[in-house]
């Protein structure tokens, strides 16, 4: 059994006989991948994470995603104007 102070990363670095940065970057690259792959507004694509899901644009986006995404930021921007304004 592993100990909850275990660094999983060392862990498998010891038992694939790799680098502890290579590992790293091998189980966080997925991630970092769908993060860019998501906050891209030109990119429409469904996005699928081998064994675990898929992620999907939303229907009201498809087509027009950099529109609505413009004028949900604008939103937040103007209703962080107004709860500082009323603070």
């Amino acid at each position: 059994m592993v100990s909850k102070n275990t660094d999983i990363y060392t862990i498998l670095a010891e038992k694939h006989g790799l680098h502890k940065s290579v590992v790293s970057m091998i189980c966080n690259h997925p991630f970092i991948f769908a993060s860019r792959h998501i906050s891209n507004p030109d990119d429409e694509k469904s996005l699928m994470f081998a064994y675990l899901f898929k992620v999907r644009l939303k229907r009201r986006f498809k087509g027009n995603k950099r529109k609505l995404y413009d004028e949900q930021k604008e939103r937040r921007d103007s209703n962080k104007e107004l709860c500082n304004k009323s603070i």
